[in-house]
C-alpha cells in the first residue's frame, strides 16, 4: 500500500515526475500548438515550488503540488484552493509561461515594438497588484493579470494568441489597445517562424529535488505570501476545527451559496463596485478554508457579522489587493 504524503515530508523526497503524470500529454499539446504556428521553439519544463520563468532561461517551472491528486488535495486543504487542476486551466498557465520563455529565448524584450506596446521589462515588479477592469489588456489567467507588469502583459497576450480556441480576432476587435498588441504579436511570431532561438540553455532553477523544506514549512510561507493572515476580525466569529472536515466543507459550501446574496447587500449598503465586493468575499472564504475555520455562533448571527466584516474590508481599499506569492 502506498504511504500517504505527510506535512512532515520534505519536498525533495516527493516521488513525482512529469513523465507518466496527467500533465505530460498537456505539455505535448502545448508543443503541438507551437508546431501548428510554425514555431520551432520548445521550452524545457521542470518541477519546482511554483509557476515561474527565470530571466535568461528559455524554459519554466511548474509547481510540484499539481503533479498528482493527493498533492492537489493537500494544497487545497492548506490554502483553501488549488488552481490549474483542470486541463483547460493548466493549459492557460502553460501558454502564459511559454510566453515568458519565448521572450527570453529570442530576446524579444529588446525589440522597439515590444517596448512601445507593452512597456519596459526593467520596470520593478510590484509586491502586489490591484484588480482592475482594463480594455488595454487581454484576459487569459483572469484578474487582467497582464496589467501587473509589462512582462506579464506580453505573456498573457502571447497565451491568447497561441490558444487555438481564443478567437482573438473577433473577441478583442472592440478593445483597440489589446487588439493592437495581438496584431503585433501575430506579426512578431510570423517573423521568427523557423528560426532557432538565440538563448538555448537548459538551466533548471530551484528544482524540487533541491528543496529540503517540509511541506508544513512551505505552506506556512505560502500563507504569509498570499496575505491569508489578513481579515483578523474573522477570528472573532470563527474557531479552528481541524478534525471536523465534513462540517468545514459544508460551511464553505454554504458560504459559496450565499455569495451572490451577501455581495449584493454589501454592494448596495457600501456603494462599492461589484468586482471589489466579490474579490474581497473570495479572499475571506479562502482564509476560512485555509485556516480550517467554522462559526462560533448560530449561523444566522455568523452571516450577519460576516457581512459587516466584508463591508468594512471593502471600505478600506479602492481596489482589492491580489498578492503575488
Amino acid at each position: 500500500m502506498k504511504n500517504p504524503i505527510l506535512l512532515s515530508n520534505k519536498i525533495s523526497s516527493l516521488n513525482i515526475s512529469i513523465e507518466g503524470s496527467w500533465v505530460e500529454p498537456l505539455i505535448q499539446q502545448l508543443y503541438a500548438e507551437l508546431e501548428d504556428k510554425g514555431i520551432q521553439f520548445r521550452p524545457h519544463i521542470w518541477i519546482s515550488n511554483d509557476w515561474f520563468c527565470p530571466d535568461g532561461v528559455p524554459g519554466f517551472a511548474i509547481p510540484f503540488y499539481l503533479l498528482n491528486r493527493e498533492l492537489q488535495s493537500i494544497e487545497r486543504e492548506e490554502l483553501g484552493d488549488c488552481e490549474a487542476i483542470t486541463e483547460s486551466s493548466f493549459m492557460r498557465y502553460l501558454r502564459h509561461e511559454t510566453g515568458h520563455a519565448l521572450d527570453n529565448a529570442f530576446k524579444l524584450r529588446n525589440r522597439i515594438g515590444r517596448k512601445i506596446l507593452f512597456g519596459s521589462s526593467k520596470e520593478e515588479y510590484p509586491e502586489s497588484y490591484t484588480y482592475r477592469i482594463s480594455r488595454k489588456h487581454v484576459d487569459n489567467l483572469g484578474l487582467t493579470y497582464g496589467s501587473s507588469h509589462p512582462d506579464e502583459d506580453f505573456a498573457e497576450t502571447f497565451a491568447v494568441w497561441l490558444d487555438p480556441d481564443s478567437n482573438w480576432q473577433n473577441r478583442y476587435e472592440n478593445k483597440p489597445k489589446a487588439f493592437e498588441k495581438l496584431i503585433w504579436m501575430d506579426a512578431c511570431m510570423r517573423a521568427i517562424r523557423g528560426q532557432k532561438q538565440v538563448i538555448a540553455n537548459k538551466r533548471r532553477i530551484e528544482a524540487f529535488e533541491l528543496d529540503h523544506r517540509s511541506l508544513r514549512a512551505y505552506y506556512e510561507h505560502r500563507r504569509r505570501a498570499l496575505g491569508l493572515y489578513r481579515f483578523r476580525a474573522l477570528h472573532k466569529i470563527t474557531e479552528k476545527q481541524v478534525a471536523l472536515r465534513e462540517e468545514r466543507q459544508a460551511f464553505v459550501k454554504d458560504l459559496n451559496q450565499r455569495r451572490e446574496q451577501i455581495c449584493k447587500q454589501v454592494q448596495d449598503e457600501s456603494n462599492r463596485p461589484e468586482y471589489i465586493v466579490q474579490e474581497v468575499y473570495q479572499q475571506m472564504v479562502q482564509k476560512i478554508r485555509a485556516f480550517k475555520l467554522v462559526p462560533r455562533d448560530q449561523k444566522s448571527e455568523f452571516f450577519q457579522n460576516f457581512k459587516e466584516i466584508l463591508k468594512e474590508e471593502c471600505k478600506k481599499q479602492d481596489n482589492p489587493v491580489v498578492y503575488m506569492g
